[in-house]
């Protein structure tokens, strides 16, 4: 019962990932892992049930996809804390022992329907050894993987301890490490029906956590800070302890997450910014929040005003379009207008204050 709940909720959430208009790589990653957990319980639901007599052609089918789940792990750790396992030819390397054990168990794949049940009561191949094996290479696939990704989650965490956007993420990629560990406890002990049922829960929590605190199902789900698609001055800051400000505010840590996570994705990827009208009262309306709360978080949390922080947004909108040739014809101005600037003087000024040159001192470097 547990597996079939898992595979459906895993197919479920691969297909929410997949319907996503912004998809980042850890979506993807994240996105092929849990079509390979569904597969894993759908096999392991058909074994242990009478499917496996009726339907005798998947048997052995699941033997190598236990060396699959370590290399997705430390290939979504990767993705999140953009590290460098994904970049390059060879990310496929970490895939070549399920390949190779495909090969070798290939005569029991497509051997008789008669002899894949003879096998099944006997095991495969007739040795014993070869179990002890896969059951000890399985232990240190999962073991090796699970440090890796462990030591990629230090590092990240080394780089980014004053960013709490990508805090909460990584706290996320903790819990699933934790969770792997604790299905390796169970490969040690042996029995399949915790490791399989821990692993149904374990789909059910990455559905709950990734939908109810951080998004990643949802098209608001943003890039962390050191996957920001912008060269931008803008850092997410950590609250400074010595503001008096704010200290009677009735905004929650977990708010104040939500409002930022909120206000990126419709500056970031709407590009509310680009609308030259745009006043903090409208951005607040737009959010369903207060104003106060807004520029609490814009304050606090981005080190700016409103104003500093739109316009600041709307230079590097301006940065991304003088690189682009089929724009270079464009007027100075025109290009001030189609990023959201309403004057010359505010163009010039913000332009200026980024860069620290003028626009077209700026257009000269990159020409």
């Amino acid at each position: 019962m547990f597996a079939i709940i898992g595979l459906s909720m895993a197919l479920f959430l691969a297909l929410i990932l997949a319907s996503k208009k912004e998809k980042s790589l850890a979506d993807w990653v994240l996105a092929a892992w849990l079509l390979v957990i569904a597969l894993h319980l759908s096999l392991y639901h058909h074994h242990t049930t009478g499917l496996k007599v009726l339907y005798p052609h998947f048997l052995g089918w699941a033997i190598p996809l236990p060396f699959l789940h370590g290399p997705f792990l430390y290939l979504y750790a990767s993705s999140l804390t953009k590290a460098s396992a994904l970049k390059g030819q060879y990310w496929y390397g970490h895939f070549i022992p399920a390949l190779c054990l495909y090969l070798y168990i290939l005569p029991l794949l497509f051997s008789s329907v008669e002899e894949k049940l003879l096998v099944d009561l006997r095991g495969f191949p007739e040795d014993f050894y070869f179990e002890c094996l896969h059951k000890y290479f399985i232990l240190l696939s999962v073991f090796v993987y699970v440090l890796r990704s462990a030591q990629l989650l230090r590092q990240a965490f080394s780089t980014t301890s004053s960013q709490k956007t990508a805090d909460l993420e990584l706290h996320w990629l903790r819990y699933l490490i934790i969770c792997m560990s604790g299905i390796w406890v169970l490969i040690a002990v042996g029995n399949n029906q915790w490791i399989f049922s821990t692993a149904s829960l374990f789909v059910l929590f990455v559905g709950y956590f990734g939908i109810k605190k951080l998004g990643i199902f949802t098209e608001k789900n943003v890039q962390l800070a050191f996957q920001s698609p912008y060269v931008s001055p803008l850092v997410l800051l950590e609250p400074d302890p010595t503001r008096k400000k704010y200290q009677k505010s009735g905004l929650s840590e977990v708010q104040a997450v939500q409002i930022q996570n909120d206000l990126h994705h419709l500056l970031h990827i709407e590009k509310l910014f680009k609308n030259s009208g745009l006043s903090l009262s409208d951005l607040a309306e737009r959010m369903a929040i207060h104003p106060n709360y807004l520029s609490q978080v814009l304050n606090e949390r981005e080190g700016m005003t409103f104003q500093e922080y739109i316009n600041t947004l709307r230079v590097e909108e301006f940065k991304r379009l003088a690189n682009k040739a089929y724009l270079q014809h464009y007027t100075l101005l025109a290009l001030a207008f189609e990023c959201g600037f309403n004057s010359k003087s505010s163009f010039n000024r913000y332009v200026k204050k980024v860069t620290g040159l003028s626009p077209s001192d700026y257009l000269k470097t990159i020409s």
